[in-house]
C-alpha cells in the first residue's frame, strides 16, 4: 500500500507488508512495528507512541494510516488518534488528501473527513496521485484526472505513469514520452521506455540501452545500461549484466560519472545516506561513496526512512526484526 492508491480499483486489494518503515514528517515519523501478532508504531526514538492492537495496519501516509480493526478498517492520526472510525472492507493509503476505499463490493474515492469525492468510479485501473493529477485507465488507454475526478487529460496513451516534477511519462503507439500538467507532449515519444523525473533527470530506453534525459527530451547520460532507475539524493542507480549474465548494480551521478562501481549484487536507492546493499546472503548499507558502513549482518533490509530502517535477523532460531539508525544502532527490537 506504500506510495500510493491500489493499482487496480475493482478489486482495490493491496498486499499489506509484513516489515515496512513507516514515513511521516519529521517530527512526527511514525514507524510501523509487530508485536505477538498485533500492529503499532513507534517514534524516532523508539517510544511506542501507538500500541500493538491492530490486526493490520498500513504505513502512515499523508499524515494517516489504514488501521484494521476485526474485519474492518479506518484510520488513525500520528498520535493513534481514531481519524475514521473502522468501516471499510478496503482501505487504500491517502495521497495528496484522497484514498480509495471498498465497502459492501462498492469503491469510491474519499477525502481526510471521510467524504465521498467519486462514487462508483468507472476506470478499471488507477496509478498514484502525484501532483493533483491521477492516471486512470478506461478501457484500454489512459487519461489523467484531479483530485475530485475531473478528466483534466482525455483518454488517450497506452500507459502512462504519475507526475513527478511537473512532468508525466506516457506511451503512444509504443513510444514514450512526457506531457505537462495541461496534457500538452512536451517531450515526444521517442523512446523505448521512460520513468519519473528526480533532479532535472529521468532514466530513458532508447535501442542501445537505459540513460538518462533532461527536460528538453536530450539524453544527457548515455544509455549504455541494462536498466536504470530515477535519481536519489544526487545518485541514480544502474544495472549492468556481467560475462555470466548476472545483473551487478552501481550508481551514477548527474554528470553520468561512475560513483559507485556496477559491482554490487544487489543495491537499493539512496535515502538518509545511506542504501542497502548485499554481500554473500546477507544485507547492509552503503555510504554515498560506496562503502559499507552498517556491516552486512542482516537476513533482509528495508531503505531508510526518516533516519531508522527495519532489518531483519535470526538469534537462536528466532526471526526478530528492529529499526537502526543511520549509524547501525538499534533504536527499537522486537521483545
Amino acid at each position: 500500500m506504500r506510495g500510493g492508491w491500489a493499482l487496480a480499483l475493482a478489486a482495490l486489494l493491496v498486499a499489506l507488508p509484513a516489515t515496512t518503515s513507516v514515513s511521516g514528517t519529521d517530527v512526527e515519523a511514525r514507524y510501523r512495528i509487530e508485536v505477538s501478532g498485533r500492529v503499532g508504531f513507534i517514534d524516532r526514538a523508539g517510544q511506542v507512541r501507538v500500541p500493538p492492537t491492530y490486526t493490520a495496519a498500513s504505513p502512515f501516509a499523508d499524515g494517516l494510516a489504514a488501521v484494521r480493526v476485526g474485519s474492518k478498517w479506518g484510520y488513525i492520526d500520528p498520535q493513534g488518534r481514531e481519524v475514521l472510525p473502522p468501516q471499510f472492507d478496503v482501505a487504500g493509503d491517502f495521497m495528496e488528501g484522497r484514498a480509495a476505499v471498498r465497502v459492501d463490493g462498492r469503491s469510491s474515492i474519499i477525502d481526510r473527513q471521510g467524504r465521498v469525492v467519486l462514487a462508483s468510479p468507472s476506470f478499471g485501473e488507477i496509478s498514484v496521485l502525484r501532483e493533483g493529477r491521477l492516471p486512470v485507465k478506461i478501457g484500454r488507454v489512459w487519461g489523467f484526472i484531479d483530485a475530485d475526478g475531473t478528466t483534466v487529460v482525455s483518454e488517450k496513451y497506452s500507459a502512462a505513469l504519475p507526475f513527478s516534477e511537473g512532468l508525466a511519462a506516457v506511451a503512444e503507439s509504443g513510444r514514450w514520452g512526457f506531457i505537462d500538467r495541461a496534457g500538452q507532449m512536451v517531450v515526444p515519444p521517442t523512446y523505448d521506455r521512460a520513468g519519473r523525473f528526480s533532479g532535472g533527470l529521468a532514466p530513458v530506453m532508447t535501442e542501445a540501452g537505459w540513460g538518462y534525459a533532461d527536460r528538453s527530451g536530450a539524453v544527457v547520460i548515455a544509455p549504455v545500461y541494462r536498466g536504470a532507475e530515477p535519481f536519489s539524493e544526487g545518485r541514480g542507480r544502474v544495472a549492468i549484466f556481467d560475462a555470466e549474465g548476472v545483473p551487478r548494480h552501481g550508481f551514477v551521478d548527474r554528470t553520468g560519472a561512475l560513483v559507485i562501481p556496477t559491482s554490487l549484487t544487489y543495491a537499493g536507492d539512496f535515502h538518509d545516506g545511506r542504501a542497502v546493499t548485499r554481500v554473500g546472503d546477507r544485507f547492509g548499507y552503503l555510504d554515498a561513496a560506496g562503502r559499507v558502513v552498517i556491516a552486512a549482518r542482516f537476513d533482509w533490509a528495508a531503505d531508510f526512512s526518516n533516519g531508522l530502517a527495519l532489518v531483519k535477523w535470526t538469534e537462536g532460531g528466532t526471526v526478530r526484526q528492529g529499526y537502526i539508525d543511520v549509524d547501525g544502532a538499534f533504536s527499537w527490537k522486537t521483545p
